[in-house]
């Protein structure tokens, strides 16, 4: 398998991070729907989320598929599928994401052997590929934000739009 089966990084996409920071530490309240990490629902559709969602029209995103994530520190988010969404465009906002990675995994175990692919975010917005299993170690002592944008489509439709965004 190639690393775009699992990650695609959007370059492409623009966005103030600043201001994603400000908005979600500004907003309340966090839940936690049974996972290692809570989340931030928007309610609201501000400027800031729609200039973001016009960028790529055609993964059809919208508030009501928006949140923040947010993982302690020294937690584990357990190998998973997502069980609605094909894939999630996260933008890495605070933490340290060197020593973070999503780690893909050939089925949920994780054992060295299981492992597909780690892929450490850059500084910028990445979709990865969340039917395939996946997980977060936190091994810092720094809680770890991404601002998540779901996304329904498949994943060679996915590859589709990035190349046509990107200019491949």
């Amino acid at each position: 398998m190639d690393i775009t089966d699992y990650v695609i990084e959007l370059p492409f996409l623009k966005y103030d991070k600043q201001t994603l920071i400000d908005y979600m530490k500004g907003k309340g309240p966090w839940i936690s729907e049974g996972y290692a990490n809570r989340y931030l629902r928007p309610k609201e559709d501000i400027d800031l989320f729609s200039d973001i969602y016009r960028q790529i029209p055609e993964f059809e995103i919208n508030i009501g598929r928006i949140f923040f994530a947010e993982l302690e520190p020294l937690q584990f988010l357990n190998p998973h599928k997502d069980l609605y969404r094909k894939a999630s465009i996260n933008i890495p906002l605070i933490g340290d994401f060197t020593k973070t990675p999503v780690t893909f995994y050939s089925e949920k175990s994780t054992k060295k052997e299981h492992i597909l692919y780690k892929h450490h975010y850059n500084d910028v917005a990445t979709v990865i590929n969340t039917e395939v299993y996946h997980g977060v170690v936190n091994t810092t002592n720094e809680i770890r934000y991404i601002f998540c944008l779901s996304v329904y489509p498949d994943w060679n439709t996915i590859k589709q739009v990035y190349e046509k965004y990107n200019g491949v």
